[in-house]
């Protein structure tokens, strides 16, 4: 996706990571709430979580 603006140093990133580059908190805010919702304390189990991640994934047609 190149015509998404993003900071120089970032090209390494995921597209969307690398969206949220130009603002330097977004991309730790994202990785914890990622690390929050996927590895935190919850009722679901991993396998449940995975699920739902690869569900979402593909209504949103995005990479998994």
């Amino acid at each position: 996706m190149t015509w998404v603006a993003h900071a120089t140093g970032s090209e390494h990133l995921s597209p969307f990571m690398a969206s949220q580059s130009l603002n330097p908190a977004a991309p730790p805010a994202h990785t914890a709430l990622y690390e929050a919702v996927v590895i935190g304390d919850s009722p679901l189990s991993d396998t449940e979580r995975e699920l739902l991640a690869v569900a979402v994934s593909a209504v949103n047609t995005a990479h998994y």
